[in-house]
């Protein structure tokens, strides 16, 4: 083979070796696109001025000071936390959501988790990574949830009130054994009780259970057509939304608030159809994905006849 074929195929393998890493950084720039959204969104925690990272001296220190039996109660959320002195956690929690026409549903979690403070940061701050061991979930059938995964927890202490996740809690004053309901904790045992529940078969309990009360809210309802757009639109802003969209897991962040435009068609059965998704966090498909998954999980009241297009433009905050 003479020298100039040579050269000329060895020419021809590096520009096939190029187009080669070029498709495939096309086929990953979702990904790169997701991993810079995190690695800058880490800056932005609250607290993450004069920021160190955890030690197991530290974390020691932050686990004596925020130890104890700590409680909130309001109209919307009743949460109990039992937190040791080794960053153990056991926690009953009962949240209380007003859905449409006036139904008021409660859901019920009892669960055992690890608090790991991973960044401490000033005002007592830290950002943890809490570890869900078990759970078990009442609502009202008691099921178990799902085991072993993580999700970020931010907490800082001040006046003897512990912020976690920005709801204040403050120390128990009653008798520990009113403390958590009757065998509450027993559930998240290995015994025979505990070994009797179901599992609840839902990656999501919670938002699979928002979605399912809105959709039974307007079931066998019977809605005037004058009306028919109005209760949609209720629907989609004030249920939807704030329930189930900032419950989407997958590439968001908790507690962080995400800016969207979001268009929606709606078969004359009710189910969405399409979905358009806008805004500065949503750029790669990656990022769609979850959200377009959810929303058409979703059902309206219709004619049954006409598809109806709706549109939100606005903010929500990612919630747990």
């Amino acid at each position: 083979m003479s020298r100039k074929s040579s050269n000329s195929m060895v020419k021809g393998l590096v520009l096939l070796g190029v187009l080669i890493a070029l498709v495939f950084l096309m086929n990953r720039i979702d990904i790169i696109t997701n991993y810079a959204e995190m690695v800058f969104s880490e800056g932005s925690m609250s607290g993450d001025s004069a920021s160190m990272t955890a030690t197991d001296s530290l974390r020691q220190d932050y686990y004596n000071m925020i130890a104890g039996f700590w409680e909130h109660s309001s109209d919307n959320l009743s949460d109990r936390i039992e937190l040791l002195d080794n960053g153990i956690i056991w926690r009953f929690t009962e949240k209380r959501f007003a859905f449409p026409y006036n139904r008021i549903g409660e859901i019920e979690r009892v669960s055992h988790a690890f608090l790991s403070p991973m960044k401490f940061g000033n005002d007592n701050f830290a950002s943890s990574n809490l570890r869900i061991i078990r759970e078990v979930w009442f609502m009202p059938d008691t099921c178990f949830g799902n085991s072993f995964y993580d999700v970020v927890a931010n907490t800082f202490y001040r006046n003897d009130t512990l912020f976690f996740d920005s709801i204040p809690y403050t120390r128990y004053q009653g008798e520990l054994k009113d403390f958590f309901p009757t065998g509450a904790l027993d559930l998240l045992g290995l015994n025979i009780e505990a070994l009797k529940l179901p599992p609840c078969g839902k990656q999501n309990v919670l938002a699979d259970w928002l979605r399912e009360n809105i959709i039974y809210s307007f079931h066998n309802r019977e809605i005037p057509f004058d009306a028919l757009r109005f209760e949609q639109e209720q629907l989609f802003k004030n249920f939807y939304i704030p329930y189930n969209l900032s419950r989407v897991e997958g590439g968001m962040m908790f507690e962080k608030t995400y800016d969207i435009d979001l268009t929606i068609v709606i078969l004359p059965n009710g189910a969405v159809n399409d979905v358009k998704i806008k805004g500065k966090n949503f750029v790669s498909k990656a990022s769609q994905l979850p959200i377009i998954n959810e929303v058409r999980k979703w059902h309206f009241p219709t004619d049954g006849e006409n598809l109806d297009t709706l549109r939100f433009v606005g903010r929500f905050v990612k919630k747990q």
